[in-house]
């Protein structure tokens, strides 16, 4: 990534595809752990992750990037490579997929009001399918629907907030992820079975677990905080695991491919971070496929 130093003040981006586009312009030294290691020091010495070895012990202790790779490897392999809690955890999604009627939680997930709809303990099954089969089992996670997008309720002004992840705190353990309860992302193409606001429902869940898991395991005083976490948490260590998540999802799901909408969420942080992507990035973030996904 490049900083806002190398950045002119006029340039001022409407789609992810003019922020890729000026990356190519801009030709500066790459930021990224492979071709500027130097750069990842932190006065607290991060705990290692074995390759190979999926336990996470420690809140806060571990480098962002090196989290994103870890969690990258063992979601990211043939089904067939999958541990037993995984298997498992597929199983019972493939489950949730599969069922049919109109009480079923995925049907319910396309109500206009879902919040109304869908109880409380069939999101965190959800979650908890996403938290083995993605993220080593290793997170806290509550949830809540909210009205988000209500007068008065915190939001960036013009941005529709589709999603939230609150960090655990002294009070509460967990990360508590909120979805709004009306609005979803209304580009999605629903499928057969599947309307948009279902799929649009289940992309911001895993959207928000992928910022559960920096929030909890990340190392917050990093030198590299600002492009490894970002403004708004959507910097390179997201964009990292939301790209092959995308793909992981279409391979595991059949055709439900989940749309995570990191792109959209990168361009939403643009005003504030004003950070572009190096050319390695772009390689490895697969936008092309979320260019009109809206992430929050």
């Amino acid at each position: 990534m490049q900083t806002d130093l190398s950045i002119p003040l006029r340039f001022n981006p409407k789609t992810i595809q003019d922020i890729a586009d000026f990356s190519f312009f801009i030709d500066e030294l790459c930021t990224c752990d492979k071709h500027s290691p130097n750069l990842y020091r932190c006065r607290n010495p991060h705990l290692p992750i074995p390759c190979g070895t999926f336990t996470l012990n420690t809140p806060n202790a571990y480098d962002a990037i090196h989290l994103a790779h870890a969690a990258i490897a063992y979601f990211d392999r043939p089904e067939e490579a999958l541990n037993p809690t995984q298997k498992q955890a597929l199983m019972e999604f493939r489950k949730i997929i599969h069922a049919e009627g109109k009480s079923t939680t995925l049907h319910k997930l396309g109500y206009k009001n879902a919040g109304k709809a869908v109880r409380k303990a069939n999101m965190l099954q959800i979650l908890n399918i996403f938290n083995r089969l993605f993220f080593f089992g290793a997170l806290r996670l509550d949830f809540k629907w909210e009205a988000l997008n209500d007068p008065g309720s915190y939001n960036v002004p013009g941005r529709t907030r589709l999603g939230r992840c609150r960090p655990p705190n002294s009070s509460c353990a967990a990360s508590l992820i909120e979805l709004d309860t009306v609005y979803t992302n209304t580009e999605i193409q629903g499928l057969a079975r599947h309307p948009g606001p279902t799929l649009s429902r289940l992309g911001t869940l895993l959207h928000e677990v992928i910022h559960a898991y920096i929030q909890q395991y990340a190392c917050n005083n990093c030198e590299m905080r600002a492009t490894s976490i970002g403004y708004g948490g959507h910097g390179r260590a997201f964009q990292m695991m939301a790209a092959r998540l995308e793909e992981v999802t279409e391979s595991l799901f059949g055709d439900m491919r989940l749309d995570i909408g990191a792109g959209g969420s990168f361009l939403g942080d643009w005003r504030a971070c004003r950070v572009l992507p190096s050319r390695c990035d772009l390689a490895v973030w697969n936008w092309e496929v979320s260019a009109r996904s809206v992430g929050t």
